[in-house]
Order: C-alpha cells, then sequence, then structure tokens
C-alpha cells in the first residue's frame, strides 16, 4: 500500500514477512508493531492490525485494516525499562543493571568449552545434609 514507503528502513523486512506469512496462509489477521516516518521526517509506531480479504477460492484480493498511532505507548515503555534500571536523582546505572551487565560477560566465559552436571539434594529437616556434585569434562 501507499504507508510501505513510509515504514522505518529497519522495520521493512520484518513487516513484510509477517504481511507474506498472513498472505501465505497462516492465519487471515496480522498485528504488528513498527516504526513508520512522517512527512516532517519523525519517527513514530504504529500498531498495524489488517486482515486478508480472499475470494470464493481462498485466493487473497486485498488488505482490510487500520494503523493506529503508538508512539506514546512505546516511549513510556522505553522510559519504564530506564526507570528500571537507572537510579532516579543521579540518572546513573542502578544495582540491577550491573548485576544483569556482570551476569552476561562472566557466564558465557565460564560455560565456553566446559560441560557441567550439577545435583543438589536436600532433606527438608536438615539444611546441612546438602551435595554438590560437579562434574567437568
Amino acid at each position: 500500500g501507499i504507508w510501505r514507503n513510509h515504514i522505518h528502513p529497519d522495520d521493512v523486512e520484518a513487516s513484510s514477512a509477517m504481511d507474506q506469512a498472513t498472505l501465505d496462509g497462516d492465519g487471515d489477521r496480522s498485528v504488528t508493531e513498527y516504526r513508520m516516518l512522517t512527512r516532517s521526517g519523525a519517527t513514530i509506531w504504529v500498531r498495524d492490525v489488517a486482515t486478508v480479504v480472499r475470494d470464493a477460492g481462498g485466493r487473497p484480493m486485498s488488505w482490510s485494516g487500520y494503523l493506529m498511532d503508538i508512539t506514546d505507548r512505546k516511549v513510556a515503555e522505553q522510559r519504564i525499562a530506564h526507570m528500571a534500571h537507572h537510579d532516579a536523582l543521579t540518572g546513573l546505572p542502578n544495582r540491577v543493571l550491573l548485576r544483569e551487565r556482570v551476569n552476561a560477560r562472566r557466564r558465557p566465559r565460564w560455560f565456553a568449552g566446559r560441560r557441567f552436571a550439577g545435583i543438589r539434594s536436600s532433606e527438608p529437616r536438615r539444611r546441612q545434609s546438602r551435595q554438590r556434585v560437579f562434574r567437568r569434562g
């Protein structure tokens, strides 16, 4: 459609793939969220809800649907994600973000090239009776 020329370049492929999957018979309804460029060059987020209109033989004839501007929702989601990982007063990363980054860097290096098996058992009344068996190969 005419809107296709206004889809953000980074979102064209995903949007087209969703449309093609719908046309190929993965359902008659498509719901996608992507960015679009306005005439002024601003980027907005839209929710595209479309239904394939098919003829009596099941062949696609056209699309019927609507676009809804969801920019405010996306901005709010980004703001909430930032608040979850940054201090409100200073704007600096908080402990949650630090822990996630440290764990993300530590985990792949530790597991790389090693086989790992762990068994942990504990009796409800005796917390001291925990056993851990680790095998590295």
